[in-house]
């Protein structure tokens, strides 16, 4: 012990600022272990941003895929994009996104379903796989000091802004980024066969992912002499735009009244840019400029001088690669999109710390301490992108839709907000049991606080309210809830609402008139609104479902919750197309009306 202490001294204390790279990449390991274990903290409070949307999305796909019911959803049925305007109550989870290989990760959540095992695939994955790869490319590059440009390139990897990525509601794309690394050892390694396959995994991931492929093209063209590498990228790319855009979307939409969505996402942003509905966001703009600037800089302050063409060689990379993802990321980007902008910059990284030439002067520890205030930039520019960890209904639980407070971050008082949210907690949880005692073969409308849906999507047949609350089995209604995702008060909708109205329910079967009539003017909201539950709505609700003669009864009911069960059965129309890859069975349809 005393030998290993001494040669860490000796090594900390030689000239040239070595020990600024390991301290660094302590205080951010550190931070990353705090971060991701008060992570799992708020997510268990059933009140964070995290646990509903996207991920509840993905939870059903998940659960679908291994239940025997794969690329099928019944969630999102609502008007607006995605599964928008579908004739049935499932769609086929490609009509949204070609999305297949994070499904080869499957079997950790089929051994233990849930919430928790989602983010943990999705964080494992990267957590283990960005340094392997990272590993394998900087020592095929071969700097002078292996150990100490590694440990610099893993302190840019675990800085506050990889944590956030890594976080953000288990998206299909977050997978992106170790694939795309194993893409470029494959090319480093010329190794055509791993390079090909490696590519196909990449295309499905995500459709988007064929954009980022023609970019690398052109970048591996600029720098390589070797042509079957940007050829096969650009001819894959190419070809795989071309038939999920032209062919394999238009089929899966075949069975749908709307079909604006297309199948990649830089061209629905590129189109709002010229339409003037969407524009370019200057501080996202000035925020990645400002990372990429510090990360390149760092490298250079560590290494010297770049050598042989080095810095044109990185400035493709991460300029030229991911540049869809540059736009996507400023136009009212997601989380999620700038995985390839990060990945890149993490490759330029690895060129620039093994190009430098080798120097002497007393400058030159100087130069490279110079690189720990550049750190430090690059984790507050991190801690400001990083996704707020919230309790997302805030502090004031007033039943006033004005009265419920903005998100509350992680730097907040944790447990004086977790002490004043205690009766929402209890009633969400409460809410989490009620659903989660449905038995998983009995169809479920649930009206609740957005934020408990991630913990109970685990079953094929579910829906928000008010999709077939008078067909499905059971209807949940949250009592108290706060933050739910419909407002059935007759209200103005807002200008800035982009949500058409809920008239296309297209709901004939109800006995009372005047629920429906409400229900055509209530407000189907977005991420950023909140409807509370009022009580005058569960009492009509309660009237209209479970009068005598109704088709319900009061299955159970407590201060929190809710919940109504039908007397007969419906049974759900299901399309062939919406299971797994049945949806070849609609191709003779779509070619006889093309040809």
């Amino acid at each position: 012990m005393l030998k290993l202490s001494g040669w860490i001294q000796a090594r900390l204390r030689r000239p040239g600022g070595e020990w600024t790279v390991f301290f660094v990449l302590g205080c951010f390991a550190a931070y990353f272990v705090y971060y991701l274990s008060a992570f799992y903290a708020f997510l268990g409070t059933t009140l964070t941003d995290f646990s509903w949307g996207d991920v509840s999305w993905v939870h059903q796909a998940f659960y679908n895929f291994v239940s025997d019911r794969p690329l099928q959803t019944s969630l999102y049925y609502f008007s607006g994009d995605g599964v928008a305007g579908n004739l049935y109550p499932y769609a086929n989870q490609l009509a949204m996104h070609l999305n297949l290989t994070p499904y080869l990760l499957s079997l950790p959540y089929k051994i233990s379903p849930g919430l928790l095992t989602l983010y943990s695939t999705v964080i494992a994955f990267n957590v283990l796989g960005y340094p392997l790869f990272l590993f394998l490319i900087l020592r095929h590059y071969g700097p002078r000091r292996f150990w100490y440009s590694y440990a610099a390139l893993l302190a840019v990897l675990f800085s506050p802004w990889f944590i956030g990525l890594i976080t953000y509601k288990c998206l299909f794309p977050l997978y992106q980024g170790v694939i795309i690394l194993a893409l470029h050892y494959a090319f480093l390694k010329e190794n055509r066969p791993a390079f090909t396959a490696v590519a196909l995994l990449l295309l499905l991931v995500s459709e988007d992912a064929a954009l980022f492929m023609l970019g690398y093209a052109g970048c591996l063209a600029f720098f390589s002499g070797r042509k079957f590498f940007p050829l096969a990228a650009a001819a894959l790319a190419a070809f795989y735009t071309g038939l999920s855009a032209f062919v394999l979307h238009p089929i899966f939409k075949l069975d749908m009244l709307t079909s604006h969505k297309v199948p990649a996402d830089v061209v629905v942003r590129l189109g709002k840019v010229f339409s003037g509905e969407a524009s370019i966001n200057p501080t996202d703009v000035g925020y990645y400029a400002g990372l990429t600037g510090a990360v390149l800089a760092i490298s250079m302050l560590l290494a010297g001088k770049p050598r042989g063409g080095a810095l044109k060689m990185a400035l493709a990379l991460v300029l030229v690669a991911p540049s869809a993802h540059w736009f996507i990321t400023f136009v009212n980007g997601g989380g999620h999109h700038p995985m390839p902008v990060f990945t890149m910059l993490l490759i330029a990284a690895a060129v620039l710390l093994s190009s430098g030439e080798e120097e002497q002067g007393a400058f030159v520890p100087v130069r490279r301490l110079l690189a720990l205030p550049l750190f430090f930039y690059v984790f507050w520019l991190g801690l400001y992108a990083l996704p707020s960890m919230a309790i997302d209904t805030g502090t004031d639980f007033s039943q006033s839709r004005t009265g419920i407070k903005p998100r509350v971050r992680i730097f907040s008082a944790y447990r004086y907000t977790v002490e004043n949210s205690s009766g929402v907690i209890a009633s969400n949880r409460d809410t989490i049991a009620a659903v989660r005692a449905i038995p998983k073969d009995h169809s479920v409308v649930y009206w609740t606080n957005r934020t408990v849906e991630g913990f109970f999507v685990d079953r094929s047949d579910i829906w928000r309210f008010p999709s077939y609350y008078d067909r499905a089995d059971f209807v949940v209604v949250q009592k108290n809830a706060l933050a739910a995702l419909f407002d059935l008060a007759p209200a103005v909708r807002p200008a800035d609402l982009k949500w058409p109205d809920n008239s296309m329910l297209n709901i004939s079967e109800t006995p009372a008139a005047s629920f429906p009539a409400l229900l055509s003017r209530g407000i189907q909201t977005s991420s950023w609104q909140k409807a509370p539950v009022s009580a005058e709505a569960v009492a009509l609700l309660r009237k209209e479902l479970s009068f005598p003669g109704g088709r319900y009864i009061i299955h159970s009911e407590n201060e929190n919750v809710l919940v109504f069960k039908r007397k007969v059965r419906y049974e759900f129309p299901m399309p062939k197309s919406s299971l797994g890859f049945g949806w070849l069975s609609s191709a003779p349809r779509f070619f006889r009306r093309q040809f």
